[in-house]
């Protein structure tokens, strides 16, 4: 297992993979359809998008968090 203090990178990188392949996925698969080599080009795809992703999760991901423990703090009272 991951020291607790990694917590947050390991999220990160979980979240980046996840939500990466899930929209690559689905955007390749309605701008390009089923072809041959539809995996090939997902891969690349999925691997430009993560490129993108994974320094915006790095260094956006904790002023979100701050935001949202904001946000549902003053809904909560």
């Amino acid at each position: 297992m991951v020291n607790q203090k990694y917590f947050q990178y390991v999220f990160l990188a979980l979240m980046v993979t996840v939500m990466g392949s899930t929209i690559s996925f689905v955007l390749t698969l309605v701008n390009y359809g089923l072809q041959p080599d539809f995996l090939m080009v997902w891969g690349r795809s999925f691997l430009s998008s993560a490129m993108v992703a994974a320094p915006t999760a790095f260094f956006i991901g904790p002023l979100i968090h701050r935001l949202a423990l904001r946000i549902a703090s003053k809904v909560d009272g």
